[in-house]
């Protein structure tokens, strides 16, 4: 089945924290995904499981080096996000 999950990770009392997220987000490259990066979250279309697989790795990866919180909103109601040809 078909999610879209729409995420914000935020590490917490870090001056380099733009450094870490940009890591999270090149952790999203190559998973099959569509993928939307907005100013404040990413959303995330495909596969509901590849998709809580890569939630799961943030959590394991992510929350063991930095406090932090991610935020996140599943929906397999919402229509598919249109995602730019560019």
């Amino acid at each position: 089945m078909n999610i879209n999950a729409e995420f914000a990770f935020y590490p917490l009392g870090l001056e380099n924290f733009k450094e870490i997220v940009n890591q999270v987000i090149g952790d999203l490259s190559n998973n099959n995904l569509q993928i939307i990066y907005t100013t404040v979250s990413t959303i995330l279309y495909g596969e509901s499981e590849k998709i809580i697989e890569i939630i799961k790795k943030i959590i394991n990866v992510y929350f063991n080096k930095y406090q932090a919180v991610l935020e996140v909103k599943f929906s397999n109601a919402c229509p598919k996000p249109k995602f730019s040809s560019s």
